[in-house]
């Protein structure tokens, strides 16, 4: 067997693994609940998107692993689901749908379109210019209170955990902007924003990073264009607000 073969029946393989997966999320929605408790069936909607997101990518279908970065960010800090949260997640469903069934995938342009559309977490006002930004955090009190004071100046966010993940999600997404964290356990953000710089398609995009240490001009001049320190202090929020509107 021919290795184009291979890799096309490893594909046939992905989209069957993804529709089945988007059919139990889809099952747990409108049924989950009544199975078991309705935070064990988040739990349980979060653990089919996992599997999903995990092997878009690997598969060359980036769109349906940002679809699912979307979906995962949609449902964080919910304990129950309403009905209107699964009319909105059908949305996410079924754009998913329609991304693995295409031959060809839709170019970065119009995939920043599409899931910009999706439904985003909490009800604020979108800023005429729909900014966008890629949030990379992880999980926690730190990145919902970011989330909040980014929200209240209308962005449009996804929140990933994975700075790998996330160099993925920043060259097909092509957010407005990109705020990080300091530290990871694989990497700093001083290298993520470094890689950033030396891909074309990302090169241009305004970066934060979040820090508790004290920045000084020598540290942000170490920086390489369009890369700014952010410190955690009293006037953290203040200080992003000003710096994303600057961005506007």
């Amino acid at each position: 067997m021919s290795y184009d073969k291979i890799v096309e029946g490893l594909k046939q393989d992905f989209i069957e693994y993804t529709l089945e997966k988007l059919d139990d999320i889809s099952h747990l929605i409108e049924h989950g609940d009544a199975e078991t408790s309705p935070q064990k069936n988040i739990r349980n909607i979060k653990n089919e998107i996992h599997g999903i997101k995990g092997m878009g990518s690997s598969f060359d279908y980036p769109s349906v692993t940002m679809v699912m970065h979307r979906l995962e960010d949609f449902l964080i800090g919910k304990d129950s689901l309403c009905d209107d949260d699964k009319q909105n997640i059908y949305q996410f469903i079924d754009l998913a749908s329609h991304f693995v069934g295409l031959k060809k995938q839709p170019d970065s342009e119009k995939l920043q379109k599409l899931i910009s559309d999706l439904p985003g977490r909490g009800n604020y006002a979108m800023d005429a210019k729909n900014l966008h930004a890629i949030l990379v955090m992880p999980y926690g009190v730190q990145q919902r209170l970011i989330e909040q004071t980014m929200q209240k100046v209308g962005v449009q966010l996804t929140t990933i955990a994975s700075p790998f993940q996330a160099l993925d999600a920043v060259v097909h997404m092509k957010p407005d902007f990109i705020v990080l964290n300091a530290s990871f356990n694989e990497l700093q953000g001083e290298e993520i924003a470094w890689m950033t710089r030396v891909m074309r398609v990302t090169k241009n995009i305004p970066v934060l990073i979040v820090t508790s240490a004290d920045v000084t001009d020598e540290k942000n001049d170490n920086l390489p264009d369009g890369v700014e320190f952010i410190q955690k202090n009293n006037d953290f929020a203040d200080e992003l607000i000003k710096k994303m509107n600057d961005l506007i």
